[in-house]
């Protein structure tokens, strides 16, 4: 295991430095990774009173409410002070499972992978977008360990569409994502609100990044999806660039459901970032320390 603590300096300098490596042999709990940090801490001599924060994954070693790492640390430590909260790149991830297009995404994949993990069938495909003077090489590909690749994969699949159609027919495979309205008009919303997800997603990235300035991006994305909402509500399709394109082929698309997806994506986001926003005065505090109540004036 590898341990790394994050402080400020005399200087009011931010630091992370690697401390050190604790061997887990056997099973890792969350009391087994507890021990262990604890032990670190006591060889570096680090004062308990003095932490401050302590961010985890979603694991349930690392946040189970009884046997998980935070509460077994937080009780041997003693200081219930500490702010806790879940990593929140990793709290964009799994809200994102919340949209319902699981059968569009399996036949995205299927289709991509079909290309992609057959050498013939991959040589034969780029070779193929070659002659037609393509203006994309090749597909983008996906798998679910590397999740930040959706939107990339799902907007080069959406763009090379006819020649992905064509390929595939050609090999007497199944293309129903490309064939279907239904299916193609699901595959346009899904691409869209993907991307809209991964410009937040690069947004909450980076090193010397404050955690205020992460709560602000998550705030503004949420009002952005009430936007999205109301304008789908209208068939304004502004923000929907893919969505778009399919209107314009069948002028009578229904975008009731995707409103639907939108309202369920906004509760979810609400719900998961709950911890964040139990620390929204002190964000506040934080940007803005010498501001102290509302202006008011007639």
């Amino acid at each position: 295991m590898v341990v790394f603590t994050r402080g400020i300096t005399d200087n009011f300098e931010i630091i992370e430095e690697f401390l050190d490596l604790a061997s887990v042999s056997s099973t890792t709990t969350g009391q087994d990774i507890c021990d262990q940090v604890v032990k670190l801490m006591d060889k570096f001599e680090l004062d308990p009173s003095r932490l401050a924060g302590l961010t985890t994954d979603g694991a349930p070693s690392m946040t189970g409410k009884i046997n998980g790492f935070t509460k077994k640390f937080l009780d041997a430590i003693g200081s219930p002070e500490v702010v806790v909260n879940h990593c929140i790149i990793h709290q964009e991830n799994l809200c994102t499972k919340i949209l319902s297009f699981t059968d569009v995404m399996k036949s995205v994949v299927k289709c991509v992978n079909y290309i992609c993990a057959r050498r013939l069938n991959h040589r034969q495909f780029k070779a193929f977008l070659e002659e037609l003077d393509s203006d994309y090489p090749d597909v983008v590909y996906f798998s679910a360990v590397r999740w930040l690749s959706q939107a990339s994969m799902l907007k080069r699949f959406w763009n090379l569409g006819k020649e992905i159609m064509t390929f595939m027919v050609n090999k007497q495979q199944d293309v129903a994502c490309l064939t279907d309205d239904d299916s193609l008009n699901d595959l346009a919303f899904l691409t869209d609100i993907t991307q809209h997800l991964s410009d937040l997603n690069v947004k909450l990235q980076g090193k010397f990044q404050l955690v205020n300035k992460l709560f602000e991006h998550k705030c503004s994305f949420e009002k952005k999806l009430q936007l999205f909402r109301n304008q789908l509500s209208k068939t304004q399709l502004t923000h929907f660039p893919c969505l778009a394109v399919r209107k314009a082929e069948l002028p009578g698309i229904d975008c009731s459901k995707y409103t639907e997806q939108l309202d369920k994506l906004h509760s979810e986001f609400s719900t998961r970032f709950a911890d964040f926003r139990k620390c929204e005065p002190k964000f506040k505090l934080f940007s803005q320390p010498f501001w102290h109540g509302t202006l008011r004036h007639s």
